[in-house]
């Protein structure tokens, strides 16, 4: 859990903001605002009730989705706006969701969902983003998914790899990306 999220801080600023300066706190927060009940600010700023405001558009999405989804992948931000987005749904919106995340794992502490986690051998930045979570896999890669600069995630094969797509070896099909 990142430190913000553990002292609520970052509600507190952006609560802060909406009250103090809400034209300000309204800067590039449209998606954010558009969301199902989204609670603003008493100047019509938007505030965050899930980390930010993708994961509270991630959020109004998994909750009110008529069809829950059953599969998300996120590589390093994305993972961590999964996770926040996650968090506060009930367990029929998360049972049998499989979670996939990619340079950046996660607590797995979300009821109902099936985590798959990767994080590259020589990932730097991943590492330091994981907060104490470690990976289920660790493949030879760095923290790039850009197949054009190995060894990158292979984003493809590895959520192949998470639904079960693997050789008869049971090792995954590709680790190393290839170049094209």
């Amino acid at each position: 859990m990142p430190l913000a999220s553990f002292l609520s801080s970052k509600t507190l600023i952006q609560t802060g903001l909406a009250r103090a300066a809400p034209e300000t706190a309204r800067i590039g927060r449209e998606l954010a605002a558009s969301t199902p009940q989204e609670p603003a600010a008493a100047g019509g700023a938007p505030i965050f009730r899930y980390g930010s405001g993708s994961s509270d558009a991630l959020h109004a999405l998994l909750e009110y989705r008529e069809k829950p989804f059953r599969l998300l992948v996120g590589h390093s931000k994305g993972a961590l706006q999964i996770n926040n987005a996650i968090q506060s749904l009930g367990v029929e919106r998360t049972q049998g969701m499989r979670v996939v995340t990619l340079g950046c794992p996660i607590g797995e502490n979300v009821a109902g969902v099936d985590y798959h986690q990767y994080l590259g051998l020589f990932d730097a930045l991943g590492q330091l983003n994981a907060w104490g979570h470690w990976p289920e896999y660790w493949p030879p890669t760095w923290h790039s998914t850009n197949p054009v600069l190995p060894p990158a995630m292979a984003v493809g094969d590895l959520t192949s790899d998470s639904m079960g797509l693997k050789q008869r070896d049971g090792f995954p099909r590709q680790l190393w990306s290839e170049r094209r």
